[in-house]
């Protein structure tokens, strides 16, 4: 506020630079003149680039003629010459107006590439700095009726050279082919000495209407130069008058502000000061020195009085200020710590303006004093509150967005920036719409406004679907939102906070979740759980839209010997490349999954029988002619298909997989590496079908635990003589029996080796119930086996 009175009332260079204009105040005076003269350059500068664009035009054309005239001399020339040297000079000279006909068919576009314009100019020989210029009045011009003209002349001319480029192909296809007579000459020289005639007073009339041209666009920017100088400087003039005005409004008002300053002196609350620059007498107010704790008399009125009270750390702050205000005519509003009577050093806030002479030099200064002590500490309290605030936003792993009532943005947390690509900064005050692009993830439709939703429901909005955020690179993200009111104390709302969550993580895994699930890890195939609902789907369609599908059923042959020969890492090695050779094969929409060790399922949707069954061969021969190599050795295999087509009959799912699994058994008892097709009627089949039944009955049984073995005692008749100990083994279940070498079943004999019963666990071994002696139940065996005999039962004889 204060400082020494001599350092600015008596020291003689500052009282030099007060004299001298500052501030920017000459600016202030010409600054229209300048604008003036910044708008006539331009002006100027863009007439000059016109009239430059016009000259290229008239250069241009004349590029043009000569190319076109010297292609009409060479083309003259190769219909008597038939030299391809001729026809070559004929081609380097039609490519000038060729050229610019590539460079104006492409400016005629709407949304032209400009690429293609400036290639085209530079084949028509234009010079590389005049092309922005004729692509600049071409697209600004195109439709004012002189430049119009041009153009539509130029067109006609390109029609010509079009023409004249038919009839120079035409005669050097026949010039080539060794038609080279007069009379098959003749009529192409007489057509190009018609287009020739034609193009003369077509090129005279362009030359005139492009002058013509020029000379229009030079009176146009003629006149309009003048009237854009007639309208600035009145303009410039008006500006001044207004200058001139503020300024003696100006000097009314700091009189009037003088005038009020006394005033406040008296009525102020505050503590007020008053510094003669001059004289360096200071006033202090009576509030001013009772807020230091001082009265009236115990506080001197001198600029040491304030000095010795001022806070050693501010004094810099303090020179700084006055420095400011008093050379530059900077605000001086400051706040400092000064010492109180009781020795407490508390926090002022400082206000003050000088009266300067009509040349600009500060006399005089005064101001006002207001403690801020308490208002600092509550701020310091608010701040830390604020911080802790910022701390816990910037924490949360969700992005975090905040805004006021009209929807403009005043704070982004970390994540929140991560996920719209905008910092905190950058988006303060921009509405939310432009920092939270979205859009419905299934209809792609903008989703509404969350602050506008929040203010009119006055409640949380929880929004449960899955949306994209459209980020400033152009990427996605899905996430789901949320909105709540800010309210003020009176409950009133201040703004709103909306917070996104990105579930891209959350997706990855699912998709991870549902790849593995649906996906055999070994070969990348599908596996059979969506193998199945892929055919059942396929089994639906056919049923309700009588479409033809086809299932196959593939056992690979000799994969076992691989196995045991190399290892587990060649049969899996083995299993990667027959399921690569397989895809190759298939048609685009077809599946192959593996259904589980050597085994391979394969879908044909939309494919008629015949069509399945080669399809089906194919793969065989493929698989046949596949030779699989593991270090030194090589193996051949092959492979064993059963192929069911679905509208042969009414299938299930377990039908269709049941009915392929028995051909592909077929198959392979047929001797493999073959195609088997099913039939329903196909009685090996449906003894296939029936094992197949046995074994699942046998296996329900073994798993109810409903087996128990049974023993008895084998002896001779002759009970004189000394026999070996011998027994015979029995299986039982509570429904039905068998002995295993007295089986009637002939499917129970054919069991599938691959998929057997399970070794047969001995729960009780037990003696036959009844206590039937065991020679007399041998007898009695005997006994049955002979009568069976007789009455012709081939499994007794």
């Amino acid at each position: 506020m204060i400082t020494d009175g001599t350092r600015w009332g008596r020291n003689p260079l500052r009282r030099m630079l007060v004299l001298l204009p500052g501030s920017g105040r000459l600016l202030q005076i010409i600054w229209p003149f300048l604008v003036i003269v910044l708008v006539l350059l331009l002006l100027a500068n863009e007439s000059m680039s016109i009239l430059s664009a016009a000259r290229a035009y008239s250069e241009g054309e004349s590029l043009w003629s000569k190319g076109q005239k010297r292609a009409m001399f060479h083309l003259m020339r190769y219909s008597e010459t038939h030299s391809e040297d001729d026809y070559q000079r004929y081609r380097e000279a039609i490519s000038v107006p060729l050229g610019d006909e590539k460079a104006r068919v492409e400016m005629e576009k709407p949304d032209p590439d400009y690429s293609v314009v400036w290639r085209g100019f530079t084949e028509g020989r234009n010079h590389p700095d005049d092309i922005p210029g004729l692509i600049m009045l071409f697209r600004r011009f195109r439709h004012l009726d002189f430049m119009a003209a041009v153009i539509d002349l130029w067109a006609e001319g390109d029609r010509h050279i079009a023409e004249l480029t038919r009839i120079a192909d035409q005669l050097h296809a026949r010039i080539t082919s060794g038609q080279t007579s007069m009379d098959s000459v003749l009529p192409f020289r007489d057509r190009i000495l018609d287009i020739d005639t034609r193009l003369t007073p077509l090129t005279d009339k362009f030359t005139s209407t492009l002058g013509e041209a020029t000379r229009k666009t030079r009176f146009i920017l003629l006149l309009a130069n003048l009237a854009v100088a007639g309208t600035l400087v009145p303009v410039g003039i008006y500006l001044s008058y207004l200058m001139v005005r503020r300024r003696e409004e100006a000097e009314r008002a700091l009189k009037l502000s003088e005038e009020r300053f006394n005033l406040a002196v008296t009525g102020s609350n505050d503590g007020l000061w008053d510094w003669n620059i001059e004289t360096g007498e200071v006033y202090y107010s009576p509030r001013f020195k009772q807020l230091l704790g001082f009265s009236e008399r115990e506080m001197g009125d001198d600029v040491e009085a304030f000095n010795s009270r001022l806070h050693p750390e501010d004094k810099p702050v303090h020179e700084q200020a006055i420095d400011g205000h008093l050379q530059r005519g900077g605000p001086f509003d400051i706040e400092m710590r000064l010492q109180n009577k009781a020795g407490e050093y508390r926090w002022f806030h400082f206000r003050g303006q000088a009266l300067r002479t009509p040349e600009g030099r500060a006399m005089r200064m005064a101001g006002a004093m207001t403690d801020t002590t308490d208002r600092r500490l509550t701020a310091a309290e608010l701040f830390a509150e604020k911080e802790r605030a910022q701390v816990t936003l910037a924490s949360i792993a969700d992005g975090v967005i905040t805004t006021d009532t009209d929807g403009h943005v005043e704070y982004l947390n970390p994540v929140a920036e991560a996920l719209t690509g905008w910092t905190s900064p950058s988006a303060r005050g921009r509405p939310l719409q432009v920092i939270v692009n979205t859009v419905d993830e299934t209809t792609r439709k903008i989703t509404p406004n969350p602050v506008e939703m929040v203010l009119r429901e006055e409640h949380t909005i929880q929004v449960p679907a899955t949306m994209l955020l459209m980020r400033s690179d152009g990427s996605e993200i899905p996430i789901v939102q949320s909105a709540a009111p800010i309210r003020a104390r009176t409950g009133k709302i201040i703004g709103v906070v909306l917070v996104m969550h990105d579930v891209s993580r959350e997706r990855q895994y699912v998709a991870k979740l549902s790849y593995q699930a649906s996906h055999d890890s070994l070969t990348g195939l599908i596996n059979r759980t969506e193998f199945e609902r892929r055919l059942g789907l396929a089994l639906k369609s056919s049923a309700e839209l009588s479409r033809n599908h086809a299932v196959m059923y593939l056992d690979l042959d000799q994969f076992k010997v691989v196995n045991d020969t190399c290892g587990h890492p060649a049969g899996d090695q083995l299993m990667r490349q027959v399921s690569a050779v397989l895809l190759k094969r298939l048609r685009e929409g077809d599946t192959l999954a593996r259904l589980g060790g050597d085994e391979f399922g394969v879908l044909l949707e939309n494919c008629p029988p015949d069509h399945a069954l080669r399809i089906a061969d194919q793969l065989r021969q493929t698989v046949t002619d596949f030779h699989f190599v593991w270090e030194i050795r090589s193996f051949s295999v092959g492979v064993s298909i059963g192929l069911v087509n679905v509208k042969d009959g009414p299938f299930t799912l377990a039908d269709v997989m049941s009915a392929a699994d028995a051909a592909c058994y077929i198959a392979k008892e047929k001797g493999r590496n073959r195609v088997q097709l099913y039939h329903a009627e196909d009685s090996e089949l449906s003894v296939r079908q029936g094992e197949m039944e046995w074994i699942s009955r046998l296996q329900k049984a073994l798993k109810e635990d409903r087996f128990v073995l049974y023993t008895q005692d084998i002896r001779g008749l002759d009970a004189g003589r000394q026999h070996d100990t011998h027994c015979e083994i029995l299986v039982r279940s509570s429904r039905w029996r068998y002995r295993f070498r007295d089986l009637r079943h002939q499917s129970l004999r054919r069991l599938d080796r691959r998929r057997g019963l399970p070794r047969l666990r001995a729960r009780t071994v037990r003696p036959l119930p009844g206590g039937a002696a065991p020679v007399d139940l041998l007898r009695d065996h005997r006994d049955r086996r002979n009568r069976k005999a007789r009455q012709g039962d081939p499994l007794h004889r």
